[in-house]
């Protein structure tokens, strides 16, 4: 979720650190152990592929190829593994099961990068992307023992266990188990990484829980889905003669979900011969249901609303002609690239990339994509050795042709080498974009990875299909891409072109120590933070903690535990090699708060779940989640404790009395008397536009006006429309966050009175055309190197980001546009209407290359300066450039 978090925390200065520290977006930690049974074999049909990326897939099966991989799976002993399962990344997945020497193959593959794993029981090797060539050796897996997932699965209502419940890992075959009569299931052999957990029984709806495992926490890692009681919807998909349409893939999505399209799948079904669907239970809600299918266009029902066990009237979808894209891959000579890999992204300015439809281009380079959206799409393709450049295609028309040239063919090209010089095999190698722009253009490219390769025997690698530039190349044998602890080194700087690169590959070291409470207890829970990283969650182990495979280096740790402040611990040096003791951590006890739960009538509230954090971000039905959470007692009395020093957003709400407005408990300050007064519930939808087309895929941020800390975010579906199920009423700013490039945000803000029948409330984003011209200096007159820029209508005076953001969180309706500054480069805003702005400058700056200083930076960034002058768009001619010069940095 790092583009969304970059999109509507304004005060997270989420775009400019993470471009620097270039990572896995952060996930809920997890924090195991009971008897699983091994789950049958499924009787329904078989899973459509489904990849763990925010981004859902449609593509065309891969054709056969000429080339073959092979490899090998050992254990940590250098010994060969039977029977391992190795999955590759094609279209389907394939899997087989390595000889007995533990080696396998793979026939008949295209010439590219797959993604290859490999699992047996308990343990796992970390995934690695491979670069197929005629030229490449023989893949090498280690597996390594993981922590097992203790899944409980339990019935939302009565928080009671349920037994038989299948548990499974999705886009992984052969991850599933069932759960016991205590409603647990034990998941074994998941590698470190992003994974997305689905649970179904007969007579609940499905649910999922996307988690980032880290493998080696604690003895156990454990998750909690609750599953409410359904009811069955069926309904049919004609096409627009009204004939039924065979084998279409119906998905039912939630509306009012903060989760882009791929995560907010509840359940998913293909249609029979008579064009009719049936899924077996969906919860109470509001839904709507998309139908996709490879001839036609994908379409989209009307909102559903569920309510208790009663079936719906029949769901009728109308699936119209796709639009078609057609033409050719051909190398930088003309000549026909044979196979290539063709994406096309669905989304126009504004959303976040969407949908991805893939096909492969034949023998002589030829290809085509049928039943596209009449829209707008970024077309591109990846050969062998070289890539394309993102083409824009129109396809409102129906039809559209275009050539993709394979321009891009850098390569950079080097050794990773240990400590001692000797040449390391087997080592996962990418290369990242040193330039914001051209990482934002990676994100949107033929599958959005960095490039990568795996080392062979001689430690020698090539990263191929680049564009110009300066990349920064990491390497690991311990960690997979898709697991924190890979980007935690700082890597090396290349050119494209580059030969004999050399990354060296220190012995990684550990961390280990103690945790305990201030009054001598140990907790049974706490976790450990290194520098901008997932926590390690650890549990039933007396306090200690242990910190495998970290990469030498300068850390800062976080220590966080129930009921205590967190600590912080900067400066720990890890050596090559070295097993780094920390001491004893005593953590010491939070904040506490307490108050009541009152109806608007005066009355307490028993039941009512209390919310608190530094920001609070829900969906469109409930607030949350948060680090401090609470249930009001019978007299409506409740206690948080827990927390640092740092200002508190504090909420409550109530499935049927309503919810309170966000009550901000100053920095440092206990309250035995808090009062929070719920309000009725009410329901906000509407559309959003950009120049009177509907925009998908855009987030959508509903705030009591003059709150700042405590929102609810939804997406847009792909006509635009957004809804908010659960808002307690008042007045609102509803905001839209548009993407508008790779380093700018475009937020459209509204006034919306929400009530028990308010009317919909649309959101126009209002564009001119005018251009202004941006640079911002130092004191002396040197270019300012990185910096948070934001260009507001009207009058703004603030002199830090947090005063910032409360005076744009109550100014109500308009438009501010936030810009990444990045290396001193002058900025240039365009499609501004005539009116008064207000520029402001947030300069960041230090060393964002390291992780301490750039964790320092987005922990404080509330209290970064400010610096704000007023500007003026006329009506006509040009803007005059603006050169803001900042004041001079106080000395302390």
């Amino acid at each position: 979720m790092t583009s969304i978090a970059v999109a509507v925390c304004v005060a997270a200065l989420a775009g400019l650190v993470l471009s620097h520290q270039q990572g896995p977006a952060p996930a809920p930690p997890m924090a195991g152990q009971a008897a699983a049974r091994p789950a049958p074999a499924s009787t329904s049909r078989p899973s459509p592929v489904r990849e763990a990326p925010p981004l859902l897939r449609l593509e065309s099966q891969e054709p056969h190829g000429p080339s073959r991989m092979e490899g090998q799976v050992i254990d940590a002993a250098r010994l060969p593994v039977e029977g391992a399962q190795v999955s590759l990344g094609t279209v389907p997945l394939r899997t087989v099961l390595t000889e007995r020497d533990g080696t396998f193959s793979f026939e008949r593959l295209q010439p590219r990068s797959y993604t290859l794993q490999a699992r047996r029981g308990a343990l796992a090797a970390e995934p690695v992307e491979v670069r197929l060539s005629p030229t490449s050796e023989p893949v090498i897996l280690v597996l390594r023992p993981t922590v097992p997932v203790e899944v409980s699965v339990l019935d939302a209502r009565e928080r009671h266990p349920l037994e038989g419940a299948r548990v499974e890992v999705e886009g992984q075959e052969g991850v599933a188990v069932m759960t016991g009569s205590d409603g647990k299931a034990l998941l074994q052999g998941l590698a470190a990484g992003r994974h997305v957990i689905r649970a179904s029984v007969e007579g609940h709806a499905p649910e999922r829980a996307t988690v980032l495992h880290t493998p080696q926490a604690a003895s156990v890692s454990r998750v909690t889905l609750l599953l409410r009681v359904g009811a069955p919807v069926l309904g049919e998909v004609v096409d627009s003669e009204g004939r039924p349409v065979l084998g279409a893939s119906v998905r039912a999505l939630r509306t009012g979900s903060a989760l882009p399209e791929s995560e907010n799948i509840v359940e998913e079904v293909l249609t029979t011969s008579e064009g009719v669907w049936r899924m077996r239970a969906l919860p109470e809600g509001t839904f709507r249901f998309m139908a996709t299918h490879a001839r036609f266009a994908p379409s989209l029902s009307e909102q559903v609303t569920l309510e208790g066990l009663a079936s719906p009237p029949s769901v009728r979808i109308v699936l119209r002609p796709g639009a078609v894209l057609f033409g050719q891959v051909v190398e930088r000579s003309g000549a026909p690239a044979r196979f290539a890999r063709i994406q096309a992204r669905q989304g126009g300015a504004g959303g976040l990339p969407g949908t991805r439809h893939g096909t492969f281009a034949d023998a002589s380079g030829r290809f085509e994509l049928r039943g596209l959206p009449h829209t707008r799409f970024r077309v591109d393709a990846q050969g062998e050795r070289a890539s394309s450049l993102a083409q824009d295609v129109d396809l409102g028309s129906g039809a559209a042709e275009v050539t993709l040239r394979l321009e891009a063919e850098g390569s950079i090209a080097g050794v990773v080498a240990a400590s001692d010089g000797a040449p390391v095999a087997s080592a996962q190698v990418v290369a990242v974009p040193e330039d914001r722009a051209a990482l934002g253009a990676l994100a949107e490219s033929h599958s959005g990875r960095y490039a990568s390769d795996v080392s062979d025997g001689s430690g020698r690698f090539r990263l191929t299909g680049l564009a110009p530039g300066r990349y920064r190349l990491r390497a690991s044998v311990h960690h997979s891409v898709q697991s924190s602890s890979f980007w935690l080194a700082t890597g090396v700087m290349a050119e494209v072109g580059d030969e004999d690169v050399r990354i060296l590959l220190e012995s990684p070291g550990a961390l280990r120590g103690r945790v305990e409470l201030s009054d001598g207890e140990v907790p049974e829970s706490f976790s450990v933070a290194l520098t901008l990283s997932q926590p390690t969650a650890f549990q039933g182990t007396q306090g200690a903690f242990v910190l495998a495979d970290v990469p030498p280096g300068h850390y800062t740790l976080t220590f966080l535990a129930r009921g205590s402040a967190p600590r912080t611990m900067e400066g720990v040096e890890v050596g090559a090699g070295a097993d780094k003791g920390v001491g004893l951590v005593v953590l010491e006890a939070g904040r506490r708060l307490r108050g009541v739960v009152r109806d608007a009538e005066g009355v307490p509230v028993p039941g009512a779940e209390v919310l608190a954090g530094p920001q609070l971000l829900g969906d469109g039905s409930q607030a949350g989640p948060a680090p401090l959470r609470s249930v009001s007692d019978a007299s409506g009395h409740f206690a948080l404790t827990g927390g640092g020093e740092e200002a508190l957003t504090v909420v409550a709400e109530h499935s049927t009395r309503g919810r309170s407005s966000p009550l901000v408990v100053a920095a440092g300050a206990a309250s035995d008397a808090l009062e929070l007064t719920l309000r009725p519930l009410a329901g906000l939808e509407g559309t959003v536009t950009r120049q009177g087309h509907p925009v998908g895929n855009v987030a959508v941020v509903a705030a009591p006006r003059g709150s700042s800390t405590g929102r609810f975010m939804v997406m847009t579906q792909a006509d635009g429309r957004y809804r908010f199920a659960r808002l307690s009423q008042g007045q609102y700013v509803v905001t839209a966050a548009l993407r508008e490039g790779a380093t700018e945000q475009l937020l459209q803000s509204v006034l919306a009175q929400v009530e028990e029948r308010g009317a919909p409330r649309d959101i126009q984003v209002a564009l001119g055309g005018h251009a202004l011209s941006i640079q911002v200096l130092e004191a002396d007159g040197q270019p300012l190197q990185n910096a948070q820029v934001y260009l507001g209508t009207g009058p703004l005076g603030a002199v830090t980001l947090e005063q910032l953001e409360a005076v744009l969180a109550a100014r109500g309706e308009g438009q501010t546009r936030i810009l990444l500054l990045m290396k001193g480069q002058p900025l240039t805003v365009t499609a501004l209407a005539p009116g008064a702005y207000t520029l402001c400058v947030v300069p960041v700056r230090g060393n964002l290359d390291d992780p301490t200083w750039a964790q320092r930076v987005r922990d404080g960034a509330s209290q970064l300066p400010v610096s704000c002058e007023p500007v003026e768009i006329g009506a006509t001619g040009t803007p005059r450039p603006v050169v803001h010069r900042l004041p001079p940095v106080p000395s302390h």
